[in-house]
């Protein structure tokens, strides 16, 4: 899918028009989408005016876009999850990120040992979620909830992401058809991921002013 990036700046389109519609609590998501198409425009940039290799912007997205989905969901699982666990399991995670790309991976090879990780960390964010949603029982209706769309986004493209990220070395080996199939893939569930924002911007018109931030 050769513009699935375009799925982003839909979302982003969406995110634009519904922006006064959207508590604070879900403005994190929109710096996320506008991260995703400014990572999406440099990268278009590189490869058009300087490199092909444009793993450099995979190695500064993971970290930066994990850090603005970590500030979303600490929000969201306030008195879920103790605040310094967080910010315990963030820092060891960017340091990681600086410690991988000096000793262990280049900034020019596929990140997946980052993205992998960054995968789980965003998997069990987004599964707590869900725990505490159901606990809590204070949604009425799911589907009129932006929170449960983004979070069914978040859920469905990072158990993609996990299996992508972890499983593309072994799949360069095997085959370069099935390659480009996992590659296909992978870039269904990002529509699919980017289409389940725009849905979760649209779904904010639901909430009443009057609403939590």
């Amino acid at each position: 899918m050769k513009y699935h990036w375009i799925s982003t700046l839909i979302a982003f389109a969406i995110g634009v028009i519904y922006y006064k519609s959207i508590k604070y609590r879900f403005k994190y998501i929109f710096f996320f989408v506008l991260f995703g198409v400014f990572t999406e425009l440099s990268t278009k940039i590189i490869t058009f005016f300087w490199i092909k290799n444009t793993m450099p912007v995979g190695h500064f997205y993971i970290p930066i876009s994990l850090l603005i989905l970590t500030v979303f969901y600490s929000n969201e699982l306030k008195g879920y999850i103790p605040k310094n666990l967080l910010i315990g399991l963030i820092s060891s995670f960017l340091l990681f990120c600086l410690i991988n790309e000096i000793f262990i991976q280049s900034i020019f090879d596929f990140p997946n040992l980052t993205g992998s990780i960054a995968a789980i960390i965003l998997l069990l964010f987004s599964i707590l979620l869900f725990s505490k949603i159901m606990l809590e029982a204070k949604i009425k209706k799911l589907t009129r909830e932006p929170l449960v769309w983004i979070n069914t986004g978040v859920l469905l493209y990072y158990s993609a992401n996990l299996f992508f990220y972890a499983l593309f070395d072994y799949s360069l080996k095997f085959s370069t058809d099935f390659t480009l199939f996992t590659i296909l893939i992978f870039s269904v569930f990002n529509v699919v991921f980017y289409i389940l924002i725009s849905i979760g911007f649209i779904k904010t018109k639901n909430l009443k002013t009057s609403g939590s931030k």
